[in-house]
């Protein structure tokens, strides 16, 4: 079975090779020894030679990397002057409780309570000890602007950003994408049904069911399942909660379309093509347990993922492997990538050395400092191909524990630009990619609209949240399209009587505000 890190890891981050010239966009001038490694373990007097420890908490639970190790973090220490000390979350509740006794470490990397953080009482503000003590260190103004608080400082720059110009400028950079795999040698013995449209998938699945009873026609992901069915319904998947229309910002359950995917997979459901199981699973492992045992026909899940499932059944010698579709399902796909960035590091009033964490960061956020958090080393891990303008890895694609052992990419999360994978030629992730891509819609407008948490409108979010988890699975498994129909219209209800409304409003007022940013 698949570890939970090992999964999480490759759908956020395996392969995930960053656009080179996007790289430097956060980075201070590459040149300079201080941006190539300034040795902040040494004190003023210039005396001391031994590194500075920084205390980190990672707030991915996730995280399969428990401590400095390994090849790349010895570099990267090697080049700064600073080593860490890890821990990692053991739930979401942990952070909070943190943040209210006091009780931090030096460094924090999280993705939620972001707020919280930006506070002068609990963080220092970057461009204070940017301007004190790395004043080489240039931040550009798109993401200052995105991670500038109210009180016009910044306390993080997150990562996993990048403009659309960024973008655009280079073939090479795609999404991340979640993605449909199926049994190649299922397929192969059905004769290569033609796949054109949900409908085609439907009658597939029913041939699967009929022939191999065995095996489940349809497993969803917790993370990434439902949001493939909503991407090719063009219903907002993962970057935002919102859509515009005419206009309008609304959330994402009047979207028409969402229906349409409640009852798609109610119907799927009832035909026996999936499990009531499936909508229970509380993480990513179950159904990782499920494919490695050979009992999956299709599974709705991220992309990156496959790679690492036919590596693994290969190793075992399984006799299986995974397809991707590299043409969309839906009349209508549409990915809304509204991100404006995912987690950040935070620099505590608790932290002994802030020179040395704002330097440290300043390594990790140059060109020369997220090849090596992201890719690994040069000539080790990877080379650079000249004529496809890609990095070529020099370990097998997919081997988790070698990527854990040298912990490659694992610490260029704290500062990799975007989230961005080069094309890998031949390959279905590649395709899949690429396809996403081409219906792509980029508005990270809608991305800033994010309550803080504590705000009456961040409870109504919250809310709606938990809501939604707990009532659509009523709509999946209720006994008609019928029921399904009715039950969709009472979470509606449900929705309204949280505060649906009175979200959208509050996102329109902002919305108004904050889009000429990014025009």
């Amino acid at each position: 079975m698949i570890q939970l890190g090992k999964k999480k890891w490759v759908k956020l981050t395996f392969a995930a090779l960053m656009l080179l010239t996007t790289l430097s966009a956060c980075s201070g001038k590459d040149e300079s020894p201080e941006n190539k490694g300034a040795n902040t373990s040494s004190n003023t007097e210039g005396t001391s030679t031994e590194p500075v420890e920084l205390s980190i908490f990672v707030n991915h639970p996730w995280f399969p990397v428990h401590d400095w190790a390994g090849s790349v973090p010895e570099l990267i220490t090697e080049k700064t002057g600073v080593k860490l000390k890890v821990t990692i979350a053991a739930d979401d509740k942990q952070l909070p409780l943190m943040i209210a006794s006091g009780d931090l470490p030096d460094l924090v990397f999280t993705a939620t309570n972001l707020d919280r953080l930006a506070d002068p009482k609990v963080s220092y503000a970057w461009n204070d000890l940017i301007e004190q003590y790395a004043p080489d260190f240039k931040v550009d103004q798109a993401r200052i602007a995105i991670n500038t608080s109210t009180d016009g400082k910044f306390y993080t720059v997150r990562n996993n950003y990048a403009t659309k110009e960024e973008w655009d400028a280079y073939p090479n950079a795609i999404i991340n994408s979640s993605a449909l795999g199926i049994r190649k040698d299922i397929m192969e013995e059905l004769g290569n049904p033609t796949l054109n449209n949900f409908e085609d998938l439907e009658n597939l699945l029913g041939t699967v069911k009929a022939k191999y009873p065995d095996v489940i026609p349809l497993m969803l992901d917790i993370n990434w399942g439902l949001r493939y069915f909503k991407m090719q319904n063009g219903v907002p998947s993962a970057y935002t909660d919102l859509y515009e229309q005419d206009g309008k910002v609304q959330q994402y359950l009047r979207h028409p379309g969402m229906l349409e995917v409640y009852k798609y997979i109610n119907r799927l459901y009832r035909n026996g093509y999936m499990t009531a199981e499936n909508f229970a699973f509380k993480d990513t492992v179950r159904d990782d347990d499920y494919v490695m045992k050979g009992k999956v026909f299709a599974l709705a899940d991220n992309t990156n993922i496959f790679d690492t499932f036919n590596s693994q059944a290969s190793d075992q010698g399984s006799g299986y492997s995974y397809t991707q579709l590299t043409k969309p399902l839906g009349s209508n796909p549409k990915e809304y990538f509204a991100s404006v960035g995912w987690s950040g590091v935070y620099i505590t009033k608790n932290n002994k050395n802030p020179e040395a964490a704002i330097k440290f960061m300043q390594y990790m956020f140059s060109e020369e400092g997220q090849k090596l958090g992201f890719w690994g080393i040069e000539g080790k891990h990877w080379k650079w191909n000249t004529e496809l303008q890609y990095p070529e890895l020099l370990y097998k694609q997919g081997d988790a524990d070698y990527i854990n052992k040298e912990a490659i990419g694992f610490w260029g999360l704290m500062s990799n630009s975007a989230a961005l994978d080069q094309v890998v030629p031949g390959t279905e992730s590649a395709e899949v990619k690429k396809m996403s891509k081409q219906y792509t819609e980029f508005v990270p407008a809608l991305g800033m609209l994010v309550p803080e948490s504590d705000s009456e409108i961040g409870v109504i979010r919250t809310k709606l949240d938990e809501m939604i988890k707990n009532e659509e699975v009523r709509i999946y498994m209720a006994d008609s399209e019928e029921e399904a129909v009715k039950y969709y219209h009472d979470l509606m209800d449900k929705a309204e009587q949280i505060g649906l409304s009175q979200y959208e409003a509050w996102a329109n007022e902002k919305y108004n505000s904050v889009k000429d940013t990014f025009k």
